[in-house]
C-alpha cells in the first residue's frame, strides 16, 4: 500500500500506525519512524493524524471513555437501523431537499469515520493505557510534541527554561503554555531533564504508571521497554516518584498511592511494571556533589574520612563495628570516583565495603586504640 497517499484519517485507521502511535510494537515503531524520516513532505499529514488519534482517544478518563464508547456504538447501531428501515420502505427524497440531504450524508460520513476510528483504535488504546497508565490523559487543550526519530540524543529547552535531552525513539508532550501553579509533561521513552528551579510551579513528569515530582533538579529517566522496567537516577536535587491512581480533577495535583519513594542525588530507582515493585539503590557511578571539600588526609580518624566522603557524594556511610572509628587513615582520595576511593580507604585498614540499598557499609575488625 502506498502510504504517501494517506490522509490523516487513513493513518488513524491503520492498525500498524496505531501500534506505532501507542508504542506497542517495536517492528511497527521502527517501520513508521523510518517512513516518516524518508517522507518529510508528509509531516503535516502525520501530525494531523496524531492530533486526530489523540483527540479521539486521550481526552477522556478510562471510565468516561468506556461510557462514551458504548453510547457512541449504540447511536451508530440505531442510525444504521433507521437507514435500513428507510431503504426498505423506499422513501424518496424530493429534489428541493437534496441540499439538506447532502449535508446529512456528509455529517453521516464523519460519524461513520469517527466510529471506524473509535472501533479501530479502542483495542490499541486500552492496551496503550494498560502500559501508559493514566498519564496520557493528563494534558488537556493544545499540546506540543517532540519525537526523536534520529540515532542520537536530541536536546531542546522548554519555555520556562527546563532543558531536555531525548534519547532516540523517545517522545515528550507538554502544553503550548504551562498553566499557573504547575508544569506537566508526558514522557514516552528515555530522557534526561535539567529542571528550571521554580518552587511555586512544581514540575511533574508522567511516564507510564509513574509520576515524577520535582522542584528543581537534574535526573535521568530510562524506559526499559524490553525488560518491562523504568529507571530513574538523580544527579542533583530530589525527586519524588510514585504510582498515579485515577485522574485528578482539573487544576488539582495528581493523586498518588502510598507506593512510592523519595530519591536523593546518586540514588537510582528501578520500577518493575509487571509487579509494581520499587527497588532503590545507588547509581553505577556516583558523582561528587561538592568538589570544594578536601579529600587529603594525614592520620585522620576514620570518622573524619567518612564525614568528608558523605558530604562530597551525599551518600550515607556506616560502619559495622564502632571500633572501626578508632582506625586512622593517611592518603589522598582526590580525583577518584567513590568506589575507587573506598577501595583505597579500606585496603590499608583491612576492611571491605558493600552497598546496602542506598547506603554503604564498611566491614572490618576495627582498631584497638584511637
Amino acid at each position: 500500500m502506498d502510504h504517501s497517499l494517506y490522509r490523516p484519517e487513513d493513518f488513524a485507521c491503520d492498525e500498524s500506525y496505531l501500534r506505532y502511535y501507542f508504542r506497542i510494537n517495536d517492528k511497527d515503531i521502527s517501520y513508521w519512524e523510518h517512513w516518516i524520516r524518508t517522507h518529510p513532505e508528509k509531516l503535516d499529514v502525520v501530525m494531523s493524524a496524531d492530533q486526530l488519534i489523540g483527540f479521539l482517544s486521550l481526552q477522556l478518563p478510562e471510565d468516561e471513555f468506556q461510557h462514551e464508547y458504548e453510547r457512541f456504538t449504540r447511536a451508530i447501531a440505531k442510525s444504521a437501523l433507521l437507514e435500513s428501515a428507510r431503504s426498505t420502505k423506499g422513501i424518496e427524497i424530493l429534489p428541493s431537499s437534496r441540499r439538506h440531504s447532502r449535508r446529512r450524508t456528509r455529517t453521516g460520513g464523519w460519524l461513520v469515520l469517527a466510529s471506524v476510528l473509535l472501533v479501530a483504535g479502542s483495542a490499541w488504546l486500552f492496551e496503550y493505557r494498560q502500559h501508559a497508565g493514566p498519564a496520557a490523559s493528563v494534558l488537556a487543550g493544545n499540546t506540543l510534541t517532540r519525537s526523536n526519530t534520529t540515532n542520537t540524543a536530541m536536546g531542546f529547552t522548554l519555555e520556562e527554561g527546563t532543558q531536555v535531552k531525548l534519547d532516540p525513539g523517545a517522545r515528550l508532550s507538554w502544553p503550548n503554555h504551562f498553566p499557573p501553579g504547575k508544569r506537566e509533561v508526558v514522557l514516552d521513552g528515555s530522557a534526561f531533564f535539567q529542571v528550571s528551579k521554580d518552587p511555586h510551579h512544581p514540575f511533574f513528569v508522567y511516564c507510564h504508571d509513574l509520576v515524577l515530582h520535582v522542584l528543581g533538579t537534574s535526573f535521568l529517566v530510562t524506559d526499559g521497554k524490553k525488560d518491562n522496567t523504568i529507571e530513574v537516577s538523580v544527579s542533583s536535587g530530589k525527586v519524588e516518584v510514585y504510582e498515579k491512581t485515577t485522574t485528578a480533577p482539573k487544576g488539582d495535583a495528581p493523586r498518588k498511592t502510598a507506593n512510592g519513594v523519595l530519591l536523593t542525588p546518586n540514588q537510582e530507582l528501578v520500577y518493575t511494571v509487571s509487579n509494581r515493585t520499587f527497588e532503590v539503590t545507588l547509581v553505577d557511578k556516583p558523582l561528587p556533589l561538592d568538589t570544594s571539600i578536601t579529600s587529603s588526609f594525614q592520620q585522620a580518624r576514620l570518622y573524619e574520612v567518612i564525614q568528608s566522603l558523605q558530604h562530597i557524594y551525599g551518600i550515607e556511610i556506616e560502619v559495622e563495628e564502632d571500633a572501626q572509628y578508632n582506625c586512622r587513615f593517611s592518603g589522598k582520595l582526590n580525583g577518584m570516583d567513590l568506589f575507587t576511593a573506598l577501595n583505597a580507604l579500606c585496603r590499608p585498614l583491612g576492611m571491605n565495603w558493600e552497598i546496602k540499598e542506598t547506603k554503604i557499609l564498611l566491614r572490618g575488625p576495627g582498631c584497638d586504640t584511637p
